[in-house]
């Protein structure tokens, strides 16, 4: 790019009033490889880095990025590999392929699995391969929506391509060394299988036959390179058609081609070889044809087969390929005509000193009426842009409700703009929509501008284009030479109203279950007030309740479209007061989709009419969380219908939007059915004994959090149930209209019979309402920070209080200071192997009960009488004391305990991270998974070699699925799994997989034979593997528990194989259960003989050097102190007892404000 100077100015240099682009800013984007971009259906832009071979992916429209792990050879030697050149995402979101090419190494492609998150992704298979990766193209997606803009009728397309009955993640390659490779995995495989086909001669290949054949030269000193490609996968219609463009370049010269010579010595050359070097042409040009064939993919009901039939090739103008791409017509009727063209668009260069002249053709592929096999090909139009150079063009997707290509035209100069206009953006070129086949500009849309920086217009032209899932706006990768530079241009509209083309977008997103963001940027944009925004939801919510009729799947996915567009539109206006009404809006739809996530919760934890006692931590996170709403909503009714009782407003927006809760029926019952679960909760751990796990405790902080909350629940729920009905006549297009606008405008005649009802002292605690008992409790120290509470004009001081913190460095000193006694806390244990993790807190209950650093004086005075100690001794105390996460009796290592009111901060240990080394014996199943159970089924061993293991340790690494054992306590409609197992009771369905992170498994130490580990002498009788059979039959019908001989290997030892493992897992995590599938993934059985515990969040066994780690505390100890009597125990001149003092020196003090 150039700038054309003005006139000149006197007494200041005048600024540049115009811009010039080169043919050197255009000629970039022809080279190849292209730097990708893909942006996924759940809105990540996927990019390569500019210099290093990593895939870096963004949510859009978030600036936080992550890195894709790199697969092996491109972590040992980074160097080698040049960035990534194609980058390609499967329909569904759940796989990624990525090829990298090499330097003087064979490239490597890799497919990455998603996780859970969306920013989770672990490598799942990699290889290398010498031929370049031009194209990826995945096949068999599902079926995709469509809406009509005009009529707003939702219709779902026809599946495109072929079907892929046996495989899953199937991804169809086109290599540089024209050769067609699918790749797949079939149901049940571990690794991805390959069937490759020549592009350029028929051939076949099947499972059984598939080889990689390579292209030959097509002449002495030349070989054939594709480089660009493109797929079409067409309605009603299996086969599959690959357009490629190729180039010739020169074969390098071999050592037998060149012989040194001596320079003193005449030349004679041979007239041979001289003609052959006569005949390389000075300038190796692309080719001027597009090359075509047709892939077809069959199943015959055992294997895969590929077939590939060349067609004949297009005869193009000698130019510069820029874009090639297939564009195919939707249809629902298989008779109806279809239609799929090939849209290429070109550069000339001429004589390199102006810019390129850029025209685009169009082609159509039809089957011959004569042979069906045949393809007939012809060019529709062709069409010059005088007004610019076509840096792109890329296909509209379906869902737009068009059939076209998009072309970005660049212009060749423009007006400089000021730099007193302090413009960030400024146009250098248009985006236009053309017509299929005739290239002209459809004028159902508009035209578009393309915005790029102002302090560099014309630079850096768009290399690479793609649309994002909604087809509303543009990402586009510049020819930067360092970074991947990219940026957002919205897609034209059609010439309708706004409200109908974006209503239509979002209702083929809600229906295809793609995110949303890409609209909800359009909508949140500072030019659509908050009334077309509302309109525009409402219109969509329309279509989508008379399709689904108003279900309540699609009702929350309704509340998630208000949630994210208020969010961004809140994020983006710099308006005060708008920016604060879309706070107000979003908070709303987010606490609708949270309520919707705790009942959810409740549900998944009930066993009949009860609760699942394993969740019970969990439940009452739910329940403290949906009681601090409960309590913020019976706020807000005090200050609408009661202290402001005398000055009621009749203006129909005057409401508070948090009233949309009492006025929306779906929104109500999400209320109703919360506070219900919450009160049911509260009675089942009512009900449970003190011996239950960890029931006691809960029960304790439930109460705390419910009976102390100042809301009757008993009371509110029945004048709730009683809104809920009477909002039963609500019309459904007002309910529409609250939920669009999250607010709910009018509401208040019909709030005002029923809410006021709530605000009855029986009912409601005021003062617990507004203030609660900690906020009256006296500062320890100096000056008290002070809070303010807003709400609607209304202001509320709160003294907070402020409670000196103790460091670890007070607790370590000789003489601690030692805040008021008695104290509460966390601290560490070093579990033994043998009791169990229930025993152990049994026995230290009596201990911490009779001692003044957790008792108060009261409670120890009143200890001293007979009767006392006999409570005492048969409940075990009155401390309160919890576990934060059990261990079972053959593990040993860090258990952590909380006593009195650190028990309320146990739940935080049970999803944390955590570390276990463990011993596996091979050759041995066993019905618990570990040594401590009876032996199952015995499988060979020694077969089993160091690198089998390791080898098949990165199939347990990342976000993976993991089956609990069918003896274990987890429990299925109310029973346990081992009840099935032990009674031949049939699974009444599968054990549902679990979702846990192994973020490091490695292979600590390789024991062979030499250990003193042997097999479990107990063993299942034939009945209880019958037993157990039948059960898993229930589930899979194939199932059986048999002994499998083991294979006799000379010089093998008899003493079965083991070996350590050490891992780093997330909560939830069964690792006896890696352990178990580990010992089947190298073709044998195997259990857990020894099993520690080494860190537990920041609670280790030993020192780790990371700075809030804390040191667990040996359970001797305590041991040593349990054996003495009270009246025995030494003390020091402060009063403690050594065990007292050496929880003073690891505990960590909680203090409640």
């Amino acid at each position: 790019m150039k700038v054309t100077p003005g006139s000149p100015s006197k007494g200041k240099l005048k600024e540049e009033s115009s811009w010039n682009s080169g043919w050197y800013d255009f000629y970039p984007a022809i080279e190849h490889p292209r730097r990708p971009v893909e942006w996924s259906d759940s809105s990540i832009i996927f990019t390569g880095h500019g210099m290093r071979p990593v895939i870096c992916g963004r949510y859009f429209s978030s600036s936080k990025q992550f890195i894709l792990p790199s697969p092996p050879p491109l972590q040992t030697e980074p160097d080698s590999y040049e960035p990534v050149s194609v980058i390609s995402v499967s329909p569904d979101d759940e796989w990624l392929f990525a090829y990298f090419p090499g330097h003087n190494v064979p490239g490597v492609c890799c497919f990455w699995k998603r996780g859970v998150e969306l920013d989770k992704w672990t490598v799942r298979d990699w290889w290398t391969t010498p031929a370049g990766v031009v194209k990826a193209e995945w096949i068999g997606s599902g079926r995709e929506w469509i809406c009509d803009p005009v009529s707003g009728k939702p219709t779902r397309l026809p599946f495109r391509g072929p079907r892929t009955p046996v495989s899953t993640a199937t991804v169809l390659l086109v290599t540089e060394n024209r050769q067609v490779i699918l790749c797949y995995f079939r149901h049940g495989a571990s690794n991805f299988k390959m069937l490759s086909c020549s592009l350029s001669k028929p051939s076949f290949t099947n499972e059984s036959t598939s080889k990689t054949e390579t292209e030959v030269a097509n002449d002495l000193n030349t070989v054939r390179i594709c480089t660009s490609a493109a797929l079409a996968l067409n309605y009603y219609d299996s086969f599959i058609i690959v357009a490629t463009r190729s180039q010739k370049y020169p074969l390098p010269l071999t050592n037998g081609q060149y012989n040194p010579i001596d320079i003193s010595a005449p030349i004679d050359l041979d007239q041979t070889r001289m003609e052959v070097l006569r005949n390389i042409p000075e300038d190796y040009e692309e080719e001027s044809t597009i090359d075509l064939c047709a892939v077809q993919l069959n199943f015959n009901g055992a294997m895969m087969s590929l077939i590939t039939h060349p067609l004949p090739s297009i005869h193009t103008k000698e130019a510069k390929l820029k874009d090639m791409h297939f564009a195919v017509q939707p249809k629902t009727d298989p008779a109806a005509p279809g239609g799929l063209y090939l849209v290429a668009n070109y550069f000339e260069f001429q004589d390199y000193t102006t810019v390129p002249v850029s025209s685009v053709e169009c082609y159509s592929l039809a089957r011959s009426t004569e042979n069906p096999n045949a393809w007939v090909v012809n060019q529709e139009s062709s069409r010059k842009f005088d007004e610019g150079v076509v840096t792109f063009v890329t296909p509209c997707k379906p869902i737009s409700g068009t059939w076209g290509v998009i072309a970005g035209v660049y212009w060749k100069s423009g007006t400089q703009p000021r730099a007193s206009a302090k413009l960030k953006e400024t146009p250098v070129g248009s985006l236009h929509i053309l017509s299929i086949p005739t290239l002209t500009n459809d004028e159902e849309w508009e035209t578009s501008p393309i915005l790029k920086a102002s302090d560099k217009p014309g630079q850096d032209v768009c290399i690479n284009v793609i649309a994002s899932p909604n087809n509303t706006l543009l990402c586009t990768v510049s020819a930067s030479v360092w970074t991947t530079q990219t940026s957002l241009q919205g897609i034209p509209q059609r010439k309708l109203k706004m409200v109908d083309s974006l209503s239509a977008a979002l209702v083929a997103a809600i229906l295809s279950q793609r995110a949303t963001t890409d609209i909800s940027h359009q909508l949140s944009h500072h030019s659509l007030s908050s009334n077309v925004i509302s309109d525009v939801l409402v219109h969509c919510f329309s279509v989508l309740d008379d399709h689904h009729k108003a279900s309540a799947r699609t009702w929350i996915q309704q509340v998630g479209v208000c949630l994210e567009t208020y969010r961004l539109k809140a994020s983006r206006t710099t308006h005060k007061h708008e920016r604060e009404e879309a706070d107000a809006r979003w908070q709303i739809a987010h606490d609708i989709c949270s309520l919707t996530a705790c009942n959810l919760i409740f549900e998944e934890c009930k066993e009949g009419e009860d609760f699942n006692t394993d969740a019970v931590w969990q439940l009452v996170d739910v329940s403290t969380w949906i009681m601090a709403f409960l309590e913020k909503m019976m706020r807000e009714c005090i200050l609408q219908w009661d202290l402001a009782s005398s000055a009621h407003s009749d203006d129909p927006s005057d409401i508070p939007p948090d009233m949309l809760h009492f006025a929306h029926p779906q929104a109500s019952r999400n209320v109703l059915d919360a506070v219900m679960n919450v009160k049911k909760f509260r009675e089942f751990l009512g009900a449970l004994t003190a011996r239950s796990e960890n029931s006691q405790i809960a029960k304790d902080v439930l109460i705390d959090q419910v009976d102390c909350s100042g809301i009757d629940l008993a009371g509110v729920i029945p004048i709730l149930n009683e809104l809920h009905d009477s909002l039963q006549t609500v019309d459904a297009a007002q309910a529409r209209q609250w939920l669009a606008s999250c607010k709910p405008i009018g509401a208040q005649q019909h709030l005002r019979t029923h809410l006021p009802r709530i605000l009855q002292p029986k009912i409601l605690d005021r003062s617990r309402i507004f203030i609660k008992p900690s906020d009256l409790l006296d500062g320890l120290s100096g000056e008290q920070p002070r809070t303010t509470c807003h709400s609607r004009g209304r202001q509320f001081w709160i003294q907070c209080t402020s409670f000196p913190r103790v460091t670890e460095d007070l607790l370590t000193m000789p003489k601690a200071t030692i805040p008021s006694l008695p104290i509460s806390g966390l601290f560490g244990i070093k579990k033994p192997s043998g009791p169990t993790s229930m025993s152990l807190l049994n026995q230290l209950q009596p201990l911490f009960s009779g001692s003044k650093l957790f008792a108060s004086p009261e409670k120890l005075e009143q200890l001293q009488s007979a009767k006392a100690k006999r409570r005492r001794m048969k409940r075990g105390g009155d401390v309160k004391l919890g576990q934060g996460g059990t261990l079972d009796p053959l593990a040993d290592g860090v258990l952590v305990l909380g006593v009195g009111k650190g028990t309320k901060q146990l739940t935080q240990f049970l999803d944390c991270t955590k570390e276990y080394r463990t011993t596996c014996l091979l050759g041995c199943e066993t019905d618990s998974y570990d040594s401590e159970g009876a032996k199952v089924r015995t499988a060979p061993w020694k077969h089993v070699t160091k690198e089998d293991v390791e080898k098949a340790l990165s199939q347990f690494a990342g976000e993976i699925k993991q089956t609990p054992p069918i003896f274990s306590a987890l429990k299925m409609d109310g029973k346990p799994l081992y009840e099935y197992a032990r009674k031949g009771v049939p699974l009444p369905r599968p054990i549902e997989p679990r979702s846990v992170t192994v973020h490091n498994l490695k292979l600590e130490e390789w024991l062979g034979g030499n250990h003193s580990f042997k097999w479990p002498e107990k063993s299942l009788s034939e009945e209880e593997k019958k037993a157990v059979e039948k059960a898993i039959q229930g589930v899979d019908g194939s199932a059986t528990i048999k002994d499998e001989p083991e294979t006799q290997i000379e010089g093998a030892s008899d003493v079965p194989t083991a070996f350590v493992l050490s891992m780093k897992v997330s909560g939830g995590t069964y690792v006896r259960s890696i352990v178990h599938d580990l010992a089947h993934a190298v073709g044998s059985a195997g259990h857990v003989v020894t099993l520690t515990r080494s860190r537990q969040g920041r609670f280790v066994l030993e020192e780790s050097g990371e700075e809030n780690d804390r040191r667990c505390l040996s359970w001797d100890v305590f041991e040593k102190a349990l054996s003495q009597s009270a009246e025995s125990s030494e003390r020091d001149e402060d009063g403690w007892t050594e065990w007292e003092r050496e929880v003073l020196q690891h505990i960590e003090i909680i203090q409640e404000k």
